[in-house]
């Protein structure tokens, strides 16, 4: 069983953390389209969004593609756990019903 389509998700690399202000995220949540290190993840998008999300597959998946940095403004996942992180979108910001959390690692470069 697949996300709930009905709710639009961000995906994102972030901290380990509860829902709190201790989340931290590796850039910001991909709103416009232009962002690369986020994607949101919606098939009923609100009318200003048509075209700047990725539907989810009837099945509630869906596939993305990011570009995972390890350090960000506020975070370095190369010193904490982080990981590939779903939320819910800003159309149900306090839905916690989407949230997922699966660990990446990232090394220092050689």
């Amino acid at each position: 069983m697949g996300y709930d389509v009905t709710k639009g998700v961000y995906v994102i690399v972030c901290n380990q953390a509860a829902w709190t202000e201790a989340r931290r995220c590796v850039g910001g949540v991909n709103i416009d389209g232009s962002s690369p290190v986020s994607e949101w993840v919606s098939t009923n998008p609100p009318a200003y969004a048509k075209g700047l999300t990725v539907p989810f597959a009837s099945d509630g998946s869906f596939s993305v593609t990011l570009l995972a940095r390890a350090i960000g403004d506020a975070i370095d996942c190369t010193k904490e756990k982080c990981g590939v992180v779903t939320f819910a979108d800003h159309t149900r910001r306090d839905d916690r019903s989407q949230d997922v959390f699966v660990a990446i690692t990232f090394t220092t470069g050689s």
